[in-house]
């Protein structure tokens, strides 16, 4: 092969290897939803048919995997985050034989997905948009807030919306007696997202800052006396772990759960000592279906021995553009982020950089399963640019060397 072919041979391999770098980079911040006719079952199993097809955005910070597909009405989102601990001990009650205090250093795990409603920087900026530390509220969620426009917010909460509707455990649980997380076994919650929107601060909206709750009712109360020293209701026959770390209000309602202060000192004590035998504590919030337009997000999900697999279900159109982001363009690339905090509040999150979702159809000709194309993997096109480069690498590396040695 003369110098002019091989030249043009490198260029060639060069020019394809650069583009498929840039495919699986561009890929590494877009998440497509795929359009599928029957949309998974939202139930925390990631098995349905519909998420085979789907591709998934892998990021590394935080640590999430994602998956999205979507129907006619609705958008589908997979999460998969890998977490040693499932925690909703969030401000859990004990009760020491003399009075009652609550369980320090433990919150919740959450995962918040930030949805730009065309908001002002947000395509440059991601999440960062919101994040004012030290402005009002020294360490507290009082500097989460927008200069301009809004953000739709999707929250996920372990201890308060996503067991709103359900929560139980198959079999044993192993738990630490001291944080009450669980570090081995199942756990399934069906429940929601806390839906809010964020905009501009508001002393008035102390300690929340710029986030607001969509229109609606929300799916907790607090479960504390007036002066916030002790829970105003326990359950005197928690029947497992999970029964007595969640608090209903359909509990109260039917007596499984009644108030303290009518309870004897022996009373008291044989309700606290299931909870101890259970290595649980009395839960700090009441909990209920939510309403209106807070209740837009479905979700549901299973712990599992380390895993989290979470799943939501939202309309493409809420009909409630005044605090939702509104998927109606379908050809409209939409900026979100996510953000990871391991049993931790707001000042602990791990955020993510700026990420994007496109709505795509499965092309015609392609393999199909479950109704569903299936994508080529990222890796798989990462390796092939990688094996091309060093093609490239190894062919000019040759060339300069018979060059030098003629």
């Amino acid at each position: 092969m003369n110098t002019r072919k091989l030249l043009c041979v490198v260029a060639a391999l060069l020019t394809v290897a650069v583009v498929l770098a840039g495919f699986a980079s561009a890929v590494g911040t877009t998440l497509e939803a795929v359009k599928v006719d029957i949309g998974p079952t939202i139930d925390g199993d990631a098995s349905d048919a519909a998420w085979a097809g789907a591709t998934a955005l892998e990021l590394s910070t935080p640590k999430v995997t994602l998956k999205a597909v979507y129907t006619d009405k609705d958008l589908y989102v997979l999460a998969v985050v890998p977490d040693t601990t499932a925690s909703f001990t969030r401000g859990a009650w004990v009760w020491d034989g003399a009075k009652w205090g609550t369980v320090k250093g433990q919150s919740e795990d959450r995962l918040a997905i930030m949805w730009s409603m065309d908001t002002p920087n947000f395509e440059t900026q991601g999440c960062m948009t919101k994040c004012h530390p030290g402005t009002h509220a020294e360490g507290g969620e009082d500097d989460a807030w927008l200069e301009s426009g809004k953000a739709d917010s999707w929250h996920m909460k372990a201890a308060r919306f996503l067991p709103a509707g359900r929560i139980a455990q198959a079999g044993t649980l192993t738990v630490d007696e001291a944080s009450h997380g669980v570090t081995g076994g199942t756990i399934t919650f069906m429940g929601w997202t806390d839906d809010k929107w964020i905009g501009q601060w508001s002393a008035d909206n102390a300690p929340d800052g710029g986030r607001y709750p969509d229109a609606g009712k929300g799916a907790e109360s607090r479960n504390r006396t007036e002066d916030k020293t002790a829970p105003k209701y326990i359950e005197t026959a928690p029947t497992d772990f999970v029964d007595a770390m969640i608090l209903y209000q359909s509990e109260i309602d039917s007596g499984e759960a009644v108030e303290v202060a009518k309870l004897s000192a022996d009373q008291l004590k044989a309700a606290w000592d299931k909870y101890v035998a259970l290595k649980a504590a009395v839960p700090e919030r009441i909990l209920k279906t939510p309403e209106g337009s807070r209740a837009d997000v479905q979700q549901a999900a299973v712990w599992k021995d380390g895993t989290w697999t979470l799943e939501y279900k939202r309309a493409l159109d809420t009909g409630h553009p005044d605090d939702d982001v509104i998927f109606s363009d379908l050809s409209k690339t939409y900026y979100f982020g996510v953000a990871w905090m391991d049993n931790t509040d707001g000042s602990g999150h791990i955020p993510s950089g700026i990420l994007d979702l496109k709505f795509v159809a499965a092309p015609a000709g392609l393999p199909v399963t479950g109704g569903v194309l299936v994508w080529p993997e990222i890796a798989a096109v990462r390796l092939i640019g990688v094996g091309l480069l060093s093609l490239v690498t190894g062919v000019v590396g040759f060339f300069v060397s018979r060059r030098r040695a003629n």
